[in-house]
């Protein structure tokens, strides 16, 4: 959404529709088919990743006086992988 209202277009990857089409699908049939509800354990790693990597874009919009506190950057492309 913020590429889209930022006219990013070029920042929009086939890999990046694919995974944020798919994800409610996949979640939906998770809760639907599979007693329990243990199939939505990816899904809710995906969103926790999802929480840090945003956290990380808010911290380095902060400004240039914020870029000492992401010493992490090189963990969250780990987790994202």
């Amino acid at each position: 959404i913020f590429f889209v209202l930022r006219k990013k277009d070029s920042q929009v990857t086939f890999l990046h529709l694919y995974h944020h089409s798919l994800t409610p699908l996949e979640t939906w049939i998770c809760v639907k088919f599979i007693a329990g509800g243990h199939g939505t354990l990816g899904n809710l790693i995906n969103n926790a990743v999802h929480v840090v990597m945003y956290a990380y874009y808010m911290v380095s919009a902060m400004g240039p006086e914020y870029q000492k506190y992401l010493w992490w950057k090189k963990h969250l492309t780990t987790v994202q992988l």
